[in-house]
């Protein structure tokens, strides 16, 4: 097994350029249905997000997922737009199907690949991505997209299960299952293996100002960073 440095980005051998959104739409409808994981930090993550947005503020949330974050946000801020982003058809149109009955008029969903360029000139107070980075190709590249479309005093707030920080001792066991996974359509590709404080020095070294490190008790791998472009 390979070793990993603390900016880890390391990519199994399945890594594809460009991944697969056929993986995700093919999980859409279960993914759905899946309850949250850990309820109390979920709530506390949207709260903490929310003591900084306010009235006119125009915020990004990149892979939405079926929307739940956006929606939720979307309904306790009423004054904030909301754009939500996802690569997958199926969870656009789950998440276009839940807002059809919601009347909210200060959010919409588009169906869009992370780290695809904007050509719009839009610019965000805020861009969240909850459990993203570790799949997309190019995240570093990303995070730099990402800051070119922040307002001066912008928002990155991310949550993210840093894997390369499980034990050396069941790394290569782990790595034999993704691997397996990945060949038969069961795990997305690629994964990479994020170490927290090599996530947090990148963030740093991009120019971000980290305001709010948190992760919940007893799960240190699991960094919800609240990070401020200067101003």
């Amino acid at each position: 097994m390979p070793q990993y440095t603390s900016v880890e980005t390391a990519h199994w051998a399945l890594h594809m350029p460009q991944p697969n959104p056929q993986f995700w739409n093919n999980i859409a409808a279960k993914y759905a249905l899946r309850p949250v994981s850990d309820v109390a930090s979920y709530e506390y993550k949207l709260a903490r997000i929310g003591q900084y947005l306010e009235d006119g503020m125009v915020v990004l949330e990149m892979g939405c997922g079926t929307g739940s974050v956006a929606i939720k946000l979307a309904q306790q801020f009423p004054g904030v737009r909301f754009v939500a982003e996802d690569y997958s058809e199926e969870m656009i149109h789950i998440a276009q199907h839940k807002l059809v009955n919601l009347g909210l008029s200060n959010l919409t969903f588009h169906c869009r690949c992370a780290g695809q360029e904007w050509q719009d000139g839009k610019v965000f107070d805020m861009v969240i991505a909850m459990n993203l980075i570790h799949l997309v190709p190019d995240w570093q590249e990303l995070l730099e997209q990402v800051i070119k479309k922040l307002k001066p005093g912008g928002w990155w707030v991310s949550s993210q299960f840093c894997l390369g920080e499980i034990s050396l001792a069941i790394r290569p066991a782990i790595g034999l299952v993704l691997a397996l996974g990945q060949l038969l359509g069961k795990i997305p590709a690629p994964i990479h293996f994020l170490k927290v404080q090599g996530y947090r020095d990148v963030i740093q070294a991009k120019g971000l100002l980290i305001k709010y490190d948190w992760h919940p008790q007893g799960r240190a791998k699991v960094p919800f960073i609240m990070a401020q472009k200067p101003t």
